[in-house]
């Protein structure tokens, strides 16, 4: 069985599971590391959060949604009994009236939770570093990186 010496997930990714599907995949991760490998995540700092149900609209030529013009509709609803940020884009394409609707859901933790959840998952040793442990980064204070060692 194949092992690896070390395992990503950067940008809040892990954060669009759920609980149960988090600690399970973290699980699977501690199974797919060597022994004293280490997986890497980053998350938003809970504290930095946007807790604010809000709207908003924008339009473009081209960028993320496509590379034509485009009428760009969201909004963001926080659930706080669930601690999860749900957000919703529409999409509207209008050149062709076609339309795309995503919804993207984002758990939120306190470096508290999210280590107990790795040591749950397995790992032995888990060291933070609140704003990427002051690295020169513009967006640091937004994000708790944590480093697991199975």
């Amino acid at each position: 069985k194949e092992a690896y010496d070390a395992a990503v997930f950067l940008y809040g990714q892990i954060t669009v599971f759920n609980k149960a599907d988090t600690l399970a995949l973290l699980q699977k991760i501690v199974q797919a590391l060597k022994p004293h490998g280490r997986l890497c995540i980053e998350i938003l700092d809970e504290r930095r959060i946007d807790k604010k149900n809000s709207t908003w609209w924008h339009t473009g030529d081209s960028g993320l949604w496509g590379e034509t013009p485009f009428l760009h509709l969201g909004e963001r609803t926080w659930l706080a009994e669930e601690k999860i940020v749900l957000e919703r884009f529409h999409v509207y394409y209008l050149e062709n009236g076609e339309s795309l609707e995503i919804e993207l859901c984002d758990q939120s933790y306190t470096i508290a939770e999210m280590t107990d959840v790795l040591h749950t998952a397995g790992f032995t040793n888990v060291d933070v570093y609140p704003a990427w442990g002051q690295l020169p980064l513009y967006d640091k204070d937004e994000w708790v990186l944590f480093v697991a060692e199975k």
